[in-house]
């Protein structure tokens, strides 16, 4: 290959733009009190997200930060008071607001050491003014009384078999378009901890899932994440991964599940 030599510049930003941002930060943690197992915060986030092409599609690839806070890990309530940011972006791009409260659960395999798995999250995407023109709260809860094989899932299950269902009960806040259930293989990797890979993702209208032959392995440890998602886009049925802004997601993740 060759060398090519590129030669550029920064150059000053105007802040034109202003956001007041005020989160009930309280009300996210009261909901993810059961989101993961021994759970612990990650990348919580709330900001100003640039897209290129615009977001009269939903939100469908790589971003661009024009403004972001990293919310305490600890929670709690915060405003903010009016904040200027730039959009120094060229072309046609779109703005959206982003509320996001992440969380990793703690599993161990026998004979493995402890590893954190991501996967919980309680978040909001939205236009700008319509999300921080009043104070946010959560939009969309976690699914409740999830359970697999009639087991709850939230407690370390095994026996459940290979074929089990998977059931839960609709969220308290908010009303869902669909759920998706994500199903994680735990491993140990080449230092001894505990990772997960997923093997296969359901997207399903109805409060259960059936899950079929080939998925789950006798011998082998599961997490399964519980996905409630609400969306404006007209017609999920025919394209389950379209959106259309608002987007309101809560994602719960299980126990350690052993067929």
């Amino acid at each position: 290959g060759g060398t090519l030599s590129l030669d550029g510049g920064f150059v000053d930003v105007s802040v034109s733009n202003s956001v007041s941002i005020d989160i009930r930060g309280s009300q996210f943690e009261a909901l993810a009190a059961n989101l993961a197992p021994r759970k612990q915060p990650f990348a919580h986030q709330v900001g100003v997200v640039g897209q290129a092409g615009g977001t009269d599609q939903g939100v469908y690839g790589a971003s661009a930060n024009l403004l972001r806070l990293d919310p305490p890990d600890a929670g709690g309530d915060f405003s903010t008071g009016p904040m200027g940011y730039g959009a120094p972006l060229a072309g046609v791009w779109g703005r959206f607001g982003l509320v996001r409260y992440g969380y990793r659960g703690s599993f161990q395999l026998p004979d493995a050491g402890s590893g954190l798995v991501g996967g919980a999250v309680l978040s909001t995407v939205e236009d700008v003014a319509a999300l921080f023109g009043a104070p946010v709260v959560p939009q969309m809860g976690p699914v409740r009384t999830p359970t697999i094989g009639g087991l709850d899932l939230l407690q370390p299950q095994s026996g459940v078999g290979t074929t089990p269902v998977i059931a839960w009960t609709a969220p308290a806040v908010g009303a869902p378009s669909s759920y998706t259930v994500e199903v994680n293989r735990l491993f140990a990797d080449g230092t001894g901890v505990t990772r997960a890979l997923a093997v296969a993702t359901f997207v399903t209208f109805a409060a259960r899932l059936d899950v079929p032959p080939g998925v789950l392995v006798a011998g082998e440890a599961y997490v399964l994440t519980l996905g409630a998602r609400q969306t404006a886009y007209p017609d999920t049925v025919r394209a389950p991964h379209r959106n259309t802004l608002p987007i309101h997601t809560a994602v719960l993740e299980s126990d350690v599940v052993l067929p």
